[in-house]
């Protein structure tokens, strides 16, 4: 879980009438894999709006089911479907 998505990113994202999520890996200073989380959400009353959502680190490699784990999880801990 990305400790870094407050309550009022969340609720952004629940209020929006379209999200999109990219995600970009690289490494650290240390060299651990992580995970950018990124969202792009269209708020009607506001426009478009781009949030850093955080760092995702990851425990092992930057492969494609470690990454989908990671991120699963960040979604689930956040309650955004």
């Amino acid at each position: 879980m990305s400790p870094n998505i407050t309550c009022l990113e969340v609720k952004d994202i629940h209020l929006s009438s379209a999200l999109s999520l990219a995600i970009d890996e690289s490494f650290d200073i240390k060299d651990t894999a992580q995970v950018a989380l990124l969202s792009d959400i269209h708020m009607s009353s506001q426009g478009p709006k781009e949030e850093h959502l955080g760092l995702l680190p990851l425990s092992r490699p930057t492969r494609r089911k470690y990454i989908g784990s990671a991120l699963r999880k960040c979604l689930e801990d956040n309650q955004i479907d």
